[in-house]
């Protein structure tokens, strides 16, 4: 697996490694697929999610990490220190996950029942910061990943979406079809053209984890 998916990044446009991104494949492989797995498969089990959407949305996200992103990250910090500067948020961990995402996507699930945890504001700074400081950690962020594409799913209330909106699509379940897993991927990262052309580009991704996942269920 490790290979295969070094093989497919570099079909699409990325090097092992690259002096503009944090992460070296090598990296990435590490924590998610190993160092995230106990996490992940728990996700996957509780909200019959296939773990090769977890996987991929957070691989992907790892993967683009760069200068940019951490000069983002340091102007928030500034902010929320009231230094002049700064911006109110940005996407950061190893997921890239804004703090309004994180925060709208626990506040449905909770309200779904998904999951337990207190609603929080997004109009409120103290409580944006707290989720935007809570996925930054690995561990939180994985937990998160699996909240927004159930979020996602189910329309992705008060999220970036289109002019018109996004459709509910029927409950998470493991058989998804592909237009259902590129609808979720997709909406990780919004609409438009670009976010259509990476999440075709993920599909490919999420094939390769999908294949040595259902290795690993069949052993």
């Amino acid at each position: 697996m490790l290979v295969d998916v070094n093989k497919y990044m570099q079909s699409i446009g990325f090097s092992e490694s690259s002096p503009v991104r944090f992460f070296s494949h090598a990296e990435c492989f590490q924590q998610v697929m190993v160092d995230g797995d106990a996490v992940i498969t728990e996700v996957s089990n509780r909200y019959d999610m296939r773990k090769a959407l977890v996987q991929t949305s957070t691989y992907w996200e790892m993967r683009h990490i760069g200068i940019e992103d951490r000069l983002q990250d340091d102007r928030v910090v500034l902010y929320h220190s009231g230094l002049p500067g700064g911006i109110r948020d940005s996407s950061t961990g190893i997921a890239q996950i804004t703090g309004n995402a994180g925060l709208r996507a626990w506040n449905h699930c909770i309200g779904k029942g998904y999951v337990s945890g207190t609603v929080r504001d997004p109009d409120h700074d103290p409580d944006l910061y707290a989720v935007w400081n809570q996925v930054r950690d690995p561990s939180f962020a994985l937990r998160t990943v699996a909240l927004i594409h159930l979020w996602d799913a189910e329309g992705k209330p008060g999220g970036n979406n289109p002019p018109g909106g996004e459709t509910v699509m029927r409950p998470m379940a493991l058989d998804y079809n592909d237009q259902e897993i590129f609808q979720v991927l997709r909406r990780y990262q919004g609409w438009g053209e670009e976010a259509e052309t990476h999440a075709r580009q993920r599909m490919g991704l999420y094939y390769l984890c999908e294949k040595y996942n259902g290795i690993s269920r069949n052993m």
